[in-house]
């Protein structure tokens, strides 16, 4: 399946939260942000052409941080043409971290959510989701985060997830510095992003965590 597949086999669900990206074109995002703005005017400070500079920006940012490696074609054609995404699980929140016009409002921006993995040179591991439990859920005020595996140090670019905890155990970053040291703490979710995104979408955000 496409990416493209992928993402609106979901669209009929009133969960799914589909963003819209740079590839889809000036007149596309301009729609999609009256749509999810009833009272949006373009004006000299909240234009499209300010928020297509910014993906631009943001997408040669993460492509420039993530060297030596780089983005899988899956994950790389999703953050170009839909920006980010977002599920409301039963009693959880799921995201897939982007640069969207929907960034800090359905989803993480994933540049700043990166920075202090990068700013310890670990390019190698990229974040790319996150899964926050909410009242009702076994583990609620807990949280897994999900990281693609650019450098193979577990299999080349598959999806790990970290937790869940209620930041009692080690942080993350102490957890992927030697991942195999610490095996109870992180599991392979996933072999690709685009099988990541189906597991996510089939099962309402919650993979295993039911």
């Amino acid at each position: 399946m496409s990416i493209a597949d992928i993402v609106e086999s979901s669209r009929e669900f009133s969960w799914a939260h589909i963003d819209c990206g740079l590839h889809q074109g000036r007149k596309a995002i301009l729609t999609h942000l009256q749509v999810q703005f009833e009272d949006y005017k373009e004006d000299e400070y909240s234009s499209v052409d300010l928020w297509v500079s910014w993906m631009q920006d943001a997408l040669s940012e993460l492509t420039k941080h993530v060297s030596p490696y780089q983005m899988p074609n899956d994950y790389k054609d999703f953050l170009e043409y839909y920006g980010g995404f977002a599920i409301d699980g039963i009693d959880c929140h799921f995201s897939v971290l982007g640069v969207g016009p929907m960034t800090e409002n359905w989803y993480g921006n994933i540049n700043a959510d990166n920075h202090d993995l990068w700013n310890l040179g670990k390019a190698g591991w990229l974040k790319i989701g996150r899964l926050v439990f909410q009242r009702n859920h076994k583990y609620y005020g807990q949280r897994v985060l999900f990281y693609l595996d650019l450098a193979g140090f577990i299999q080349k670019n598959c999806v790990i997830a970290i937790g869940p905890w209620n930041g009692t155990d080690p942080k993350e970053l102490v957890v992927l510095e030697d991942v195999r040291a610490n095996p109870s703490l992180w599991k392979k979710t996933a072999d690709s992003f685009g099988e990541w995104l189906i597991n996510a979408i089939k099962t309402r955000g919650m993979f295993l965590y039911m």
